[in-house]
């Protein structure tokens, strides 16, 4: 993993269609907390039920001097009630959570010799099983996402900016230090819940019962214990994605797979132009003109990533897609100011309309950065770095495509020789329209 920390150059990974979308996903992760939430929420209520809690009225919490195992024994009880109650604000996380917070019960129920600690200890397996059922589905996805990268590895390289090696290098450890920060909130909560319960050790219930609350900052400290666990597990679980997979520059087709699409080809949309005044192109007029249209969102034209392209720019307008040789639009075609805005994106040999670039990615441990090729042809992640997100949920069929007005066409250039399976068609009065090679499934379609 260091090694590839400090190269500048990785493979570039082009998955087709088929590849792609054949990636196991995982389960929703709200689904999978609330699963490991209703079993400790059915714990509780179990323990409750068949001990008759709710007679528990007028019985002191605890008997004789106040001990430490008291405390803590309460502060689980407390954690215990606070998640079943509030734990779907953060379900997302319940799968580690549950098992933890139950086995911490269990552990001071045992203890305590309690009869109730056997039934802990069953929610807390119960909880920990459905968590290593769920990690396995991490491990399966890892594994096939790696078999696919070194199917894929060949001898193509891009470099990277500055700006993406130091996304990776941040990426590497930053779960190491969020959890430098949850373990020192919670050495501070344990420090004060021990000086807190120095005053409390040994009273009885009958005299600190209403008062004490060194057991709720105990809880507190639970917490964050947790948190802080769960974000080390997070950077092994990433480092141990990385060996496995590779840090490798994936351009994946626009279509559902183990990552939302972020959109269309380095994220402008078609018939759109970059506004990055980084990348000002001299003569261009698309963003003076969609002001001098729109005085009153003037700053936030200018402000904002992209514009529309205007049709009577020098640069970006009709005439000058329409004065291109052949040639010049083919090495061109995966700019977007090229397509009509109801045109598909031109899609490269066995894959969808378009495709997107993301750096790193290696399954759900670590999911990477969507990035962009910039002139030099080096991958860029930007200044404002946008981590890939994990696609969870039904698999959704693509919106059926427009087809290419059959009118007004100028002339139709084979893409085939630039790696894109398809033609453009320009058109005297619009921007060129992507027109696919029919697959052996449109064929049989339109023979029906």
């Amino acid at each position: 993993m260091n090694d590839e920390n400090r190269t500048s150059n990785r493979y570039l990974l082009t998955p087709n269609s088929a590849q792609w979308s054949s990636l196991p996903l995982r389960r929703s992760r709200r689904f999978a907390g609330n699963v490991a939430l209703a079993i400790l929420a059915a714990t509780l209520l179990g323990i409750f039920l068949g001990f008759k809690h709710w007679l528990d009225g007028d019985v002191p919490s605890w008997t004789g001097e106040y001990r430490l195992l008291d405390m803590l024994g309460l502060s689980s009880i407390s954690l215990i009630m606070a998640t079943a109650m509030f734990g779907w604000f953060f379900a997302r996380y319940m799968v580690f959570l549950a098992p933890l917070f139950l086995g911490y019960a269990a552990t001071l129920h045992t203890l305590d010799s309690s009869a109730e600690a056997p039934f802990w200890w069953l929610g807390a397996l119960t909880a920990l099983a459905w968590g290593l059922y769920d990690l396995g589905s991490l491990v399966h996805q890892t594994k096939q996402v790696g078999n696919l990268a070194q199917a894929l590895s060949g001898s193509k390289t891009v470099a990277l900016t500055e700006d993406s090696r130091d996304d990776l290098r941040f990426s590497a450890f930053v779960d190491v230090a969020l959890a430098a920060v949850w373990f020192g909130l919670a050495a501070a909560g344990w420090w004060w819940t021990f000086k807190v319960f120095a005053d409390e050790k040994g009273a009885t219930a009958a005299q600190i019962e209403e008062t004490s609350y060194a057991d709720f900052i105990a809880a507190a400290s639970v917490i964050a214990t947790a948190f802080g666990l769960l974000l080390l597990l997070r950077a092994v679980t990433g480092w141990w994605a990385r060996s496995t997979v590779g840090l490798h520059v994936w351009r994946i087709p626009l279509l559902q797979g183990p990552l939302v699409d972020f959109g269309s080809l380095q994220g402008v949309p078609t018939g759109w132009v970059s506004n990055d005044p980084k990348h000002a192109v001299a003569r261009c007029i698309c963003t003076a003109e969609l002001v001098q249209m729109y005085p009153h969102d003037a700053e936030e034209i200018r402000e904002s990533l992209d514009v529309v392209a205007s049709p009577h720019c020098p640069i970006h307008g009709i005439d000058a897609i329409n004065s291109m040789s052949p040639t010049e639009f083919t090495h061109a075609a995966d700019q977007a100011w090229l397509w009509a805005a109801e045109s598909p994106w031109p899609s490269r040999n066995g894959q969808g309309s378009g495709s997107t670039v993301v750096l790193g990615f290696t399954g759900a441990a670590f999911t990477g950065y969507y990035a962009s090729i910039d002139k030099d042809g080096r991958v860029d992640t930007g200044e404002d770095s946008d981590r890939a997100e994990e696609f969870i949920g039904q698999q959704l069929d693509e919106p059926e495509a427009l087809s290419a007005p059959p009118l007004g066409g100028i002339d139709k250039i084979d893409l085939h020789g630039s790696g894109f399976s398809g033609f453009a068609v320009r058109y005297k009065h619009s921007r060129a329209w992507f027109v696919a090679d029919e697959t052996p499934a449109d064929s049989d379609q339109s023979t029906d």
